[in-house]
């Protein structure tokens, strides 16, 4: 399961029944399936493609649904639920045919928490990845989201924890981790016995090391520049100049207008929280540039360019 996935659509059950036949989709994994390793491997990347699809699909959905275009929304959804469907057949051959596969059961895991909705198939898939293989970091990590969306917040810790002592240089770990700090801080803090801005300075130094391990990963350079946003929980203040740099970072992978000009409006908050009013009035203006009908850049351009005089 990663955190930073998310299926905005109904639930998409699909039957658990493994096919006697495997669609045609799926039949290069009937070419594997001697080799567990090349299987799961075959299941995987099978698996990342077509969440990539979905993701395409859903934007198209909604595209439909602006223009009101119902039918194309609907052939859309049909879509997705093939995918899905796809998706648990893989995976449920994967686990039929190599059922001590600790990373098959893994992989398996995660497709039944965020596609099936079944959480607790789920959690017993990822504690038999563990019994099989406990340094598969990516089966603690998973199980540790898991307990910290069940307000199990002590065993989440401890799954986090030991998924970056497997995998220290993991950008999603690094990610999963600053996210339960600054989201859960007061618990945190309490199980970790450390003052408010320790743990503030802790989370953000691993969001920082996640964009770092990742440039060229919009969601994650933005991640980072809106942590600094959260210093106001912890009573720290942040360095505001170090957060315009990292806008400006998260901007040179942005993808849409839309992550664009999110760019440019928080790099100007952000030198105005500096006290360096002048230099948020270029942000600013590129801001309203793309969206002039925005008040909010409206209104901080006014306080930048009057305060800077």
């Amino acid at each position: 399961m990663a955190i930073r996935f998310a299926l905005s659509l109904l639930l998409l059950v699909v039957s658990s029944a493994v096919s006697a036949q495997l669609a045609g989709e799926l039949a290069h994994l009937d070419a594997l399936a001697d080799e567990p390793e090349a299987l799961v491997d075959g299941a995987r990347r099978f698996d990342l493609q077509q969440k990539k699809l979905i993701d395409w699909d859903l934007s198209l959905i909604e595209g439909y649904r602006r223009e009101g275009k119902a039918d194309l929304a609907a052939t859309k959804q049909d879509d997705i639920r093939r995918r899905v469907m796809l998706m648990r057949q893989a995976w449920e051959f994967v686990t039929a045919r190599y059922p001590n596969n600790a990373r098959g059961q893994n992989y398996y895991g995660e497709f039944l928490y965020d596609f099936a909705k079944q959480q607790e198939k789920a959690v017993q898939a990822w504690r038999v990845a563990i019994g099989l293989d406990d340094e598969l970091a990516g089966a603690h990590n998973n199980l540790g989201i898991h307990y910290f969306h069940t307000g199990d917040y002590k065993r989440g810790l401890k799954r986090l924890q030991r998924a970056l002592e497997l995998e220290d240089d993991n950008p999603d770990f690094l990610f999963n981790m600053a996210q339960m700090y600054l989201i859960h801080f007061p618990d945190i803090q309490e199980l970790l016995d450390v003052s408010k801005e320790k743990l503030y300075r802790e989370a953000m130094e691993m969001s920082k090391e996640a964009a770092k391990l990742s440039p060229e990963d919009y969601e994650l350079q933005q991640d980072y520049a809106t942590n600094f946003y959260a210093s106001e929980n912890f009573g720290v203040e942040a360095d505001w100049e170090e957060a315009a740099r990292a806008w400006q970072t998260a901007r040179a992978q942005a993808h849409t207008d839309v992550q664009t000009f999110f760019t440019y409006l928080n790099e100007g908050r952000t030198w105005i929280r500096s006290g360096k009013l002048k230099n948020a009035i270029v942000p600013l203006e590129a801001a309203a540039a793309l969206k002039p009908d925005s008040s909010v850049v409206a209104q901080l351009l006014t306080k930048a360019k009057g305060d800077a005089g």
